[in-house]
C-alpha cells in the first residue's frame, strides 16, 4: 500500500493480482487494475503522481497512468531475474523513464520503461534490500537493507555500476 506524495491517491496491491486506486479525500474507488495472475508484491507512485508502478511475484513490473488506470507500456518481464526471488522495494525515477527493484540478495535492477529492457544491475553492500527510492531530483538512488545499511548511489551517466 502506498500514498501518492501529494496525498491525493492511495494504491493497494492484493494477492488476487489486482491494484486498487482510491481517492483519499473522496474515499472512492477510482480504478481497479489487473496486473496479471500473480500476487502483487509492491506498488509505488512516481514523485509527481502521474504514474503508478506495480510488481508481482511472477517477476513482472507494470507502469500505469494514474489518471486513466491504463497501462503505459507492455509489462516489463523480469522472469529469471526476479521471479522466485525475494523482492524488496520498487521505485520509479521522478521523470518516469526508469524503475528499479531491490532483491533479497542485495542486488538492484533498473529497467528502461519505454523499451522494457534491463538497463543495469548493481550489487549493493546492504543485505536483503527492503526499501529504495530516488531523491526528488532523480540524481541519487537511496537503498536500505536488513542489516540497517543505507547506500546512496548517484544515477548520472557516469554512475559506477
Amino acid at each position: 500500500m502506498t500514498f501518492s506524495r501529494d496525498g491525493r491517491w492511495l494504491a493497494t496491491g492484493a494477492r488476487n493480482a489486482q491494484i486498487v486506486l482510491s481517492g483519499v479525500v473522496t474515499n472512492k474507488l477510482i480504478h481497479t487494475m489487473e496486473h496479471g495472475l500473480a500476487p502483487i508484491s509492491d506498488v509505488t507512485f512516481s514523485s509527481d503522481g502521474k504514474y503508478l508502478a506495480s510488481s508481482s511475484s511472477d517477476g513482472s513490473i507494470r507502469i500505469w497512468e494514474t489518471a486513466t488506470g491504463k497501462p503505459l507500456v507492455e509489462p516489463v518481464t523480469t522472469t529469471g531475474t526476479l521471479a522466485g526471488s525475494d523482492s524488496g522495494g520498487l521505485a520509479v525515477i521522478p521523470d518516469g523513464t526508469r524503475a528499479v527493484v531491490g532483491l533479497g540478495d542485495g542486488r538492484v535492477l533498473e529497467w528502461n520503461l519505454a523499451t522494457g529492457q534491463l538497463a543495469w544491475t548493481i550489487k549493493t553492500n546492504v543485505r536483503h534490500v527492503f526499501a529504495l527510492d530516488y531523491t526528488p531530483d532523480g540524481k541519487t538512488l537511496v537503498v536500505s537493507g536488513s542489516n540497517l545499511g543505507i547506500e546512496l548511489r548517484h544515477t548520472s551517466p557516469h554512475f559506477d555500476r
